[in-house]
């Protein structure tokens, strides 16, 4: 095999860090994705709730170009509420 042999004449640390991932990184893991998870479920259902409002009618939207005092030229989203 010749990864047995490279492993015989490999001169440094090997270290085994099997049980801390186990423990800890696969335990952190899972946590940072359920609370990621839960905070962008409350964002999109936010966002949902500002687009639909409060009596579940769509909002219209529509992209304004408007010229600022400059005079450049911006895109701009209006949500109106129907």
């Amino acid at each position: 095999m010749q990864f047995s042999e490279e492993k015989e004449n490999f001169s440094g640390v090997i270290i085994d860090l099997t049980k801390k991932i186990d423990n800890f990184w696969f335990t952190s893991v899972l946590l940072y994705n359920f609370f990621t998870f839960i905070v962008m479920a409350l964002y999109f259902s936010g966002v949902l709730y500002l687009l639909t409002g409060r009596k579940g009618r769509m909002a219209s939207l529509r992209i304004m170009e408007v010229e600022n005092d400059d005079g450049e030229e911006k895109s701009i989203l209006l949500v109106r509420s129907k």
